[in-house]
């Protein structure tokens, strides 16, 4: 595959305009990734040079996706950990496997995965959610980059790789994610309200608080949350429960969806006794063990069994979106780079 893109001489690249395209768009994306980083600083960098060579044959190995902004993001940490290119390439098709759909032109999955995550807030934090309704940032475009190439700029190279592990072994949710924008935003949701932030001011804080935050106490936050909420779940509205993965019946490891249950507690008795679990941190094992909020190691057995209308819900529909919806996820998506 390498050789197809490599035997493709100037005359030729002329008149086969797109693939023109893509190559300069690897270009100009390979020559500021990670720069700064010692694997990729200095000039006639042979790693750089591997970014584009991978880049460009994954153009060659799924030409109808190519190359999409934010993928030199994803593959990066890759070859910085592998270092070989051939096996860097594979590795980077098995990794584009989950996230290929996050890429598509559509981006449908895109403004899936924000409904979503909106749902989390608006249940967990709705103080918060009424304040972005109020700056018309509902539409958490701010999370965009979180979410399109996994928190890769939030974090550094080796909390990076403590977070995509935590991603990929999906322990607690297929929609863990979503759990670890909760976790942030947590934490950052007070001062954004405090300076009554408008959206470009929540934009802006959400782009300044990379390489700021401790990966260990934000996953700890979203494993808790997760947690604590799949303890609860009887209590849990059937669009919340979705999110966490707890499907009302499971019978062979087949999901059966039954009918809505009636919930006979108050929506904001509910919220408050999250909101609380959550506020609840003890370093102590021992009441951890009898507490709402399980250690890490303790919960890594549960919610192996992934939720299917979960999946449906933030990974499976994307039908429905307006041109304008498309043009404006993709206007954002050049604002966060």
């Amino acid at each position: 595959m390498k050789s197809q893109w490599e035997s493709i001489s100037n005359e030729q690249e002329k008149r086969f305009q797109e693939f023109s395209q893509r190559k300069q768009l690897i270009e100009k994306d390979v020559t500021r990734t990670d720069r700064k980083l010692e694997f990729f600083a200095g000039d006639n960098n042979p790693n750089v040079q591997k970014l584009f060579n991978v880049l460009m044959t994954y153009c060659m190995y799924n030409f109808d996706l190519g190359y999409v902004q934010g993928m030199s993001d994803l593959l990066a940490p890759i070859l910085r950990l592998v270092g070989d290119e051939e096996e860097t390439f594979w590795c980077f098709v098995g990794l584009m496997e989950m996230e290929e759909k996050m890429f598509e032109i559509s981006q449908g999955l895109m403004k899936t995965q924000l409904e979503c995550l909106g749902k989390l807030i608006k249940y967990l934090y709705p103080h918060f959610w009424t304040f972005l309704e109020k700056k018309e940032a509902q539409n958490l475009y701010f999370c965009f980059r979180w979410l399109l190439i996994s928190f890769k700029r939030e974090f550094d190279y080796n909390d990076v790789m403590t977070l995509w592990e935590a991603l990929w072994t999906q322990t607690y949710s297929i929609n863990f994610r979503l759990f670890i924008c909760c976790a942030i935003l947590e934490g950052e949701k007070d001062e954004m309200m405090k300076n009554d932030y408008d959206f470009n001011d929540i934009l802006k804080h959400s782009n300044n608080i990379s390489y700021k935050m401790d990966v260990n106490y934000i996953l700890s936050r979203a494993e808790s949350i997760c947690l604590q909420m799949q303890q609860q779940a009887e209590d849990l509205p059937d669009h919340i429960k979705d999110l966490i993965n707890l499907p009302e019946n499971t019978t062979n490891g087949q999901i059966e969806t039954g009918q809505p249950r009636q919930n006979n507690i108050n929506n904001d008795d509910n919220i408050t006794t999250i909101e609380n679990n959550i506020a609840c941190n003890s370093s102590d094992t021992e009441t951890h063990n009898n507490s709402n909020e399980p250690p890490l190691q303790q919960q890594q057995q549960q919610q192996q069994q992934p939720s299917a209308t979960a999946s449906n819900q933030c990974h499976g529909n994307r039908e429905g979106r307006s041109s304008d919806e498309v043009v404006e996820l993709i206007a954002t998506a050049h604002s966060v780079f």
